[in-house]
């Protein structure tokens, strides 16, 4: 389909270019001798009343109808892309006066706008595009809203707008070529209908005017004599609905191949040789598992049986070049009632691997095992539908992200009766008590009432716990549960594996939970399964954690050491895991060299006049930020102050919704404040004017929470960082060179890093450049956010050291949030804590989790997982206070 709508569209185009050159004139040339003759050799489609070709008219006519439909196209797109997408540079006021013109503009029927313009300017050509382009221009506008919002709303955006970065470029450089594919696709498909709505124009006698033409104009003398020659109609309304499909054809091609482009960057996994064996059928349909052998079951002489057997276990993935494997050769079994850990860093295979056992894979995984046995009986065995039978009422799943796992447009009770009105087939109202009773076990208040409320009008931990109540309504044998506590707080998430334990132990079922936190897993399991680049590489029991030595694999005990806690010495560096990330590119080595810092880097990189005359101590004061108004206002941060020596690090400590990420962006200037006052020696950083953007960037930066989303993706490292360098006036390219090396050094990235796109780099890579970002603007101040909350446990560690030894190293002041209580004590010279948007107790880290003041500082302490725990009923004893 895309060769033949490419190969069309290119054969228009080249008659748009030669048909005039070559049979312009003879097209023109009236001939009183062949008038209104009918198709024949010499005229394959007759003539018409003045004896010219109409065969040559056609093709000489696709000129006019390109260009005119490709210049109203392309201005509709250009003004509505002005409209649409420029706002997100401007500002929220900006926003919302641009949305009103757009949705204003669209109000007016698209004939009546045509029809108006062509009666102030006349008919004609120009009057016929700025009719179309006047149309287009709001449809063209919404789409660049909706995508730029996304973009406006965006971490590498606010990170453009902090650095001092000039709204123009902003625009230019962030906010187009993140939205420009598919714009690009919705022009092409609307050249192929600006085609038929300049056709009509000319049709009806308002378009093109004689002695030009084009298809429409010739379809209007076409029908005049439609009678006495018929085939005057057929060349141009063939090749206007010809050339309308194919551009419209061409433009589904092409978001087509960016949707597989963007499938294909997701994919990270080792190639593959042939393909498996159960591609054909994986491809077509649901994921089929196949058995290309036996292999020796569980020891048949052992008392009890294992719940699940899986042997020989492999995933496969088409891609571009070939197949890939993300799982190979898994093994394992889990027994009736037993509780097992599968812990791993992002990309090891351990939720694809848990979901093809769940039959939930992928429908173009291919799945292929020597053996995979559920409560006795070989799944392979089984057709499709027979195995869903039994595992969906054998097999119940906790998903990760319970917002989107949930159907925002069902209430929480209907969801959760579905599963025994479908495998159980019972009445209506009794599945309905069975869901409130499920609500109830969870320890959901109000069962009855809150099973009537929708997804979104419960906070993640109860729509985690709904999840739970889901997973056991149907009384399943096995659980799995993916991921169930990551976008958690550390309070919430102490609840949540508490409620999972103590139901299991309840019911009797078995439960397989999937974290990249071995701690985590340490206090619920009794064993835990480590995955590694889509193998298990130890089956570890949870009692020899508080021993790393007895861990067999080096991955597993860097595992255990990488991470601090509360007894983590302070003066040494953590382990750290070399990051090897599969889908970085031959360039870059596998691990990261020794650091050696040259005694220059520190003057060029950090120090200059500006930083050097001034200190960076932060005052916060009575710091207030409402948000609503009127009666649904209320205070996100409530009378917040603190202080911020130079040189020093202060943590700042909280669950979700407690304010300190309010805090954070409103010292950087991303959010106002309502009242109060936030200066850096003695600087306002309140006041908005008069002030220089250069200088207020280079008194506050910020490290994003998440580095997927703060690196622009469309600018490799070493662009992202000349901009910084751009902006604040370094001009020599060569200069710029030098310091991205230097600044590259600074994080220990390799310089050919600068050469890599963000989805070239692993999530620890990505956050180093957003550090690198930070130092070329030589703040006074950095903040940062979550740095660590999104990385898995293996890269946590390297940042956490970066931060320190560049603190250190460079006494930057500091303003460290996070949720980690642990985190914080090791980086933290000061510790505040916040609940509710107010600071409740601050204290120096080590006092702060040795003998907390507030309770909730307690709270906060107690729920941290600590492997110390593992293999004790501390989880348990948490839930029962």
């Amino acid at each position: 389909m895309a060769a033949l709508s490419g190969g069309i569209v290119t054969l228009l185009a080249l008659l748009a270019i030669f048909a005039p050159i070559f049979w312009g004139e003879a097209a023109a040339t009236p001939d009183p001798t062949a008038l209104l003759q009918s198709p024949s050799a010499a005229h394959p489609l007759g003539t018409d009343s003045l004896g010219r070709d109409l065969l040559l008219r056609t093709l000489v006519a696709t000129r006019t109808s390109l260009v005119m439909a490709l210049i109203a196209t392309a201005c509709g797109a250009v003004a509505g892309l002005i409209l649409g997408a420029l706002p997100a540079v401007l500002g929220v006021r900006a926003q919302r006066a641009f949305s009103a013109v757009i949705n204003t503009w669209l109000a007016f029927p698209v004939l009546l706008v045509a029809m108006l313009t062509v009666i102030l300017l006349g008919a004609g050509p120009a009057t016929s595009v700025i009719a179309l382009a006047l149309t287009m221009t709001p449809s063209f506008a919404r789409l660049a809203q909706t995508l730029s919002s996304r973009v406006g709303g965006s971490e590498y955006l606010a990170a453009a707008k902090m650095l001092g970065v000039s709204k123009p470029r902003q625009y230019l450089k962030y906010v187009l070529p993140n939205i420009g594919e598919p714009v690009i696709v919705n022009v092409t498909i609307s050249i192929g209908g600006g085609l038929l709505a300049l056709s009509s124009l000319s049709f009806l006698g308002v378009g093109i005017q004689p002695p030009e033409y084009d298809w429409g104009r010739m379809l209007n003398e076409g029908f005049a004599q439609v009678y006495s020659q018929p085939s005057a109609v057929v060349g141009p309304g063939v090749l206007v609905v010809l050339a309308g499909l194919s551009f419209g054809m061409l433009g589904e091609a092409l978001a087509s191949h960016m949707r597989q482009q963007g499938r294909g960057r997701m994919l990270s996994a080792r190639k593959l040789g042939p393909a498996p064996s159960a591609k054909a059928d994986a491809i077509e349909g649901n994921p089929v598992l196949s058995v290309p052998g036996s292999a020796s079951g569980h020891n048949a002489g052992s008392e009890v049986q294992p719940l699940l057997e899986v042997e020989g276990l492999a995933v496969s993935f088409p891609g571009e070049e070939g197949w890939i494997r993300p799982v190979s050769n898994v093994s394992f079994s889990i027994m009736p009632g037993e509780l097992v850990g599968v812990v791993g860093e992002s990309g090891s295979g351990k939720s694809v691997t848990m979901m093809s056992v769940a039959q939930l894979a992928p429908a173009n995984a291919a799945v292929t095992a020597t053996k995979l046995k559920f409560n006795g009986q070989e799944l392979s065995h089984l057709s499709a539908v027979e195995a869903g039978q039994v595992l969906g009422t054998q097999v119940g799943v906790i998903f990760q992200d319970s917002l989107t796992a949930l159907n925002p447009a069902l209430r929480v009770g209907t969801q959760l009766a579905e599963v025994p009105r479908v495998h159980e087939h019972v009445s209506r109202k009794v599945a309905h008590a069975r869901a409130v009773a499920a609500l109830d076990e969870v320890r959901i208040p109000e069962p009855e009432r809150r099973a009537m409320q929708f997804p979104h009008e419960f906070s993640g931990g109860m729509r985690q716990r709904s999840l739970i109540a889901m997973a056991q309504i149907g009384s399943p044998s096995l659980i799995i549960a993916d991921e169930p506590t990551t976008a958690l707080d550390v309070t919430v998430q102490q609840r949540v594996l508490a409620l999972l334990r103590a139901k299991c132990e309840e019911t009797g079922a078995a439960a397989i939970v999937i974290s990249h936190d071995i701690a985590v897993l340490a206090e619920l399991c009794s064993r835990i399964l480590v995955m590694y680049k889509g193998e298990i590489v130890e089956n570890i029991d949870v009692r020899d954690l508080p021993h790393p030595e007895r861990l067999q694999h080096p991955y597993s005990r860097a595992l255990v050491e990488c991470m601090p806690d509360l007894t983590t010495d302070r003066s040494l560096p953590l382990a750290t895991i070399p990051e090897d990330p599969q889908y970085l590119t031959e360039s870059v080595d596998d691990e990261h060299p020794t650091w050696e810092r040259k005694p220059t880097q520190l003057i060029s990189v950090v120090e200059d006049g500006a930083a050097a005359r001034r200190g960076a101590d932060l005052v916060v004061d009575d710091l207030v930020v409402t948000f609503g108004h009127g009666a649904k206002a209320f205070n996100a941060v409530d009378g917040v102050s603190f202080e911020l020596a130079s040189g020093s690090v202060l943590g700042l400590v909280g669950e979700s919704g407690s304010g300190k990420s309010t805090v954070a962006r409103t010292i950087a200037g991303l959010q106002p404040a309502t009242a109060g006052r936030v200066s850096i020696g003695g600087d306002d950083l309140l006041r908005t004017a008069g002030v220089n953007r250069l200088e207020r960037a280079r008194d506050v930066q910020m490290i994003f929470q998440d580095p997927y989303s703060s690196l622009n993706p469309r600018m490799n490292v070493r662009e992202v960082l000349d901009e910084v360098l751009m902006t604040h006036g370094m001009t020599n390219a060569r200069e710029r060179r030098t310091q991205v090396s230097e600044l590259l050094d600074l994080v220990r990235l390799r310089a050919n890093t600068a050469d890599l796109y963000p989805g070239q780099m692993s999530g620890g890579m990505r956050q180093r450049v957003a550090i690198a970002r930070c130092l070329a603007a030589k703040p006074r101040l950095i903040i940062a956010d979550e740095i660590t909350s999104a990385l898995d446990a293996s890269v946590q560690g390297a940042v956490l050291n970066l931060i320190r030894e560049l603190q250190r190293e460079l006494d930057i002041s500091m303003l460290f949030i996070t949720h980690n209580l642990a985190a914080v004590r090791y980086i933290a010279d000061r510790t505040a804590v916040m609940q509710h948007g107010r600071i409740v107790e601050i204290a120096d880290p080590d006092k702060l989790v040795r003998a907390p003041e507030h309770p909730y500082t307690q709270t906060l302490v107690d729920a941290i997982p600590r492997i110390d725990n593992a293999g004790t009923d501390a989880l348990l004893r948490s839930l029962r206070t």
